[in-house]
């Protein structure tokens, strides 16, 4: 079966499905141009590859910095560039047209936001792990509040309590 032949049999499969799961990983976002490690990671982190070595974004996470602001200097450029920089994808909007008018739900481990930021609607989509979207603040003033973005980009204070999230 070629290429044509198994996206033909993936969208008849969905059109006859009564009920779709989709389950999307580090592979879908790759796919959908999220660059760990390309030219675009050479680009932004030239600094962090000269100094430390670092040969991807992901073991860049992993990586031993000697002071939190080396970590936090790290941690902000890749929020701002693979979170906020990047828009909605085309892939997860094509994606989206197949199932839109379906019974689905979408399960995520990736912490991009990409599904949401290609317009499925943000309460099909369970995310396995914590967006990069939300950032913790470490201040007596806003105790128990996180710092993120809301719809319009702007950022905001969310208060937290018992674990939920309540604006």
């Amino acid at each position: 079966m070629n290429d044509a032949e198994k996206i033909q049999k993936v969208k008849e499969t969905l059109t006859e499905a009564e009920y779709i799961v989709i389950g999307g990983g580090a592979g879908l976002s790759a796919a959908a141009g999220l660059d760990m490690g390309g030219e675009q990671f050479r680009e932004n982190f030239h600094d962090f590859i000269e100094k430390y070595g670092i040969r991807d974004l992901y073991s860049g996470g992993f990586y031993p910095f000697r002071t939190r602001e080396e970590k936090w200097a790290f941690w902000a450029k890749h929020i701002l560039q693979n979170r906020y920089d990047m828009g909605g994808s085309d892939l997860y909007r094509q994606l989206y047209e197949l199932v839109k008018n379906k019974p689905y739900y979408v399960i995520s481990t990736n912490v991009d936001s990409l599904f949401v930021k290609s317009g499925f609607p943000d309460d099909r989509v369970l995310r396995c792990r914590v967006t990069t979207a939300i950032f913790s603040v470490k201040s007596h003033a806003m105790k128990n509040s996180i710092i993120t973005r809301n719809r319009s980009g702007r950022w905001q204070p969310v208060s937290m309590t018992a674990g939920y999230l309540q604006n």
